[in-house]
């Protein structure tokens, strides 16, 4: 079985897990691990995507340490929405076709349901940046040892309390990956436009408040390599803030 299908199936039970969490919590009233749930998602979803596999990683728009790529590639391995190679060669082929022939996520060609079950496919149009990322060796480490890694984190979970994986991993890591649906389609379907891109990208406030500026998709699209998305005095970008405590 390859790895594209172990992360789906590995997504399917989260959804399952997902589940039994929330029965859990409604049983037992300790809703504080709902709130732990969230804690996770936000870390490992802003330290992980929006700067280690998206800002980072795909677009080069900072330079940081090793140790501190390090924890980024970790933290994002820990979303399960691809390996560091795969996030990154995915979203780079976005950015060179979006919404057009190539584009393996546009909401414009395919269908949410068929964008959930082949999000983490190979891209097949073109190998457009692997061989410069595949040269980096903290990105092969997580890419080799990517469940391995998954596994170890919960087994340390399990050893404190089996029930945290449920809500220290699970959900968090499904929320990471709807938090990234979201952005893909919406961003790209409702909004306003600061700049004429040859896109259909769109800012949009509900989003970058639910990913902390992630939502000002528009303003990305234009200048890909600009670690800060805020364009206009409001649009806030809390994402930078930690990009400017890290950045070398």
């Amino acid at each position: 079985m390859n790895l594209s299908k172990k992360i789906r199936y590995l997504q399917l039970l989260n959804h399952i897990l997902f589940l039994i969490g929330i029965a859990y919590v409604f049983y037992t009233g300790n809703f504080y691990l709902l709130v732990g749930s969230v804690v996770v998602f936000y870390i490992i979803t802003v330290l992980g995507i929006n700067i280690g596999l998206h800002r980072y990683l795909t677009h080069k728009s900072f330079k940081t340490s090793d140790i501190v790529e390090k924890i980024l590639l970790f933290c994002g391995v820990l979303c399960l929405v691809g390996t560091p190679l795969t996030w990154s060669v995915s979203h780079i082929n976005h950015h060179a076709n979006p919404d057009r022939e190539g584009d393996p996520y546009s909401p414009h060609r395919i269908k949410i349901w068929d964008y959930l079950m082949t999000r983490f496919e190979p891209v097949k149009h073109t190998r457009l940046g692997m061989r410069e990322l595949m040269s980096n060796k903290n990105v092969m480490f997580f890419h080799n040892h990517y469940l391995k890694i998954i596994l170890a984190y919960c087994l340390i979970l399990a050893v404190i309390n089996p029930v945290l994986i449920i809500f220290l991993w699970s959900i968090p890591a499904l929320l990471s990956l709807y938090g990234i649906l979201i952005t893909n389609i919406l961003c790209h379907i409702n909004g306003y436009r600061n700049f004429d891109t040859k896109d259909e990208s769109r800012n949009n406030i509900f989003v970058s408040i639910l990913t902390l500026g992630e939502g000002w998709h528009n303003n990305h699209h234009a200048d890909p390599k600009n670690w800060n998305t805020k364009r206009k005095w409001w649009e806030l970008d809390p994402t930078a803030f930690i990009i400017r405590l890290i950045k070398s």
